[in-house]
């Protein structure tokens, strides 16, 4: 038998156990439970399937206006253009938010909205203050941009995969682009340094 085989079949075999054990003591009689049933509609756009509920129409509207701006930004930044529709679902309140059964998991209280690249869907709370809104719209295209155009150079190189970005680049791009520098930022940045 093949070493390469032999340690592949090893390598995933000790994988399932630690992931079916960390799954099994984390997640044991915490099920996400979902109290709001959603009467969800979709708002197209160019190059957006936007996801809302009726509550949220205004700011379903102005998030996608906020991507279409974000979307000619980008893809000039990029020089790349996204083929597909983009989905993104929209949720009022951060409550709201983390009832969403795109990630199995829970969702901790500090997070603004994430891009899940599996299916490559966007999902971001409102929270009413439109400025934050409009940044963490743009800070979300920007990884949907980064996966894309790493998708479309791996498979014109018959690469299987993407290339293993490391997160503070992903992170740091998406950050850079979303909006202009603040003062949150500048010290985070200055405290890391020293």
């Amino acid at each position: 038998m093949n070493h390469r085989l032999v340690f592949f079949v090893l390598f995933v075999l000790l994988f399932s156990i630690f992931q079916n054990a960390n799954a099994q003591s984390f997640y044991f009689g915490r099920n996400k439970i979902q109290y709001t049933d959603f009467k969800w509609q979709v708002l197209k756009t160019p190059h957006f399937n936007i996801y809302y509920y009726p509550e949220m129409q205004d700011a379903a509207e102005k998030g996608a206006a906020f991507a279409e701006e974000s979307f000619k930004v980008l893809e000039e930044k990029f020089n790349h253009s996204v083929i597909r529709r983009i989905p993104l679902i929209f949720y009022s309140t951060h409550q709201h938010f983390e009832q969403t059964n795109i990630l199995p998991g829970f969702i901790p209280e500090g997070v603004g909205g994430f891009f899940e690249y599996m299916k490559g869907r966007v999902v971001i709370p409102a929270n009413g203050d439109i400025y934050s809104f409009k940044r963490v719209i743009r800070h979300e295209l920007v990884h949907v941009f980064t996966h894309s155009k790493l998708l479309n150079a791996s498979r014109k190189r018959n690469m299987l995969g993407g290339t293993g970005v490391p997160l503070w680049f992903t992170e740091g791009i998406a950050e850079y682009w979303s909006g202009s520098w603040d003062s949150l930022g500048e010290m985070m940045l200055k405290d890391a340094v020293l």
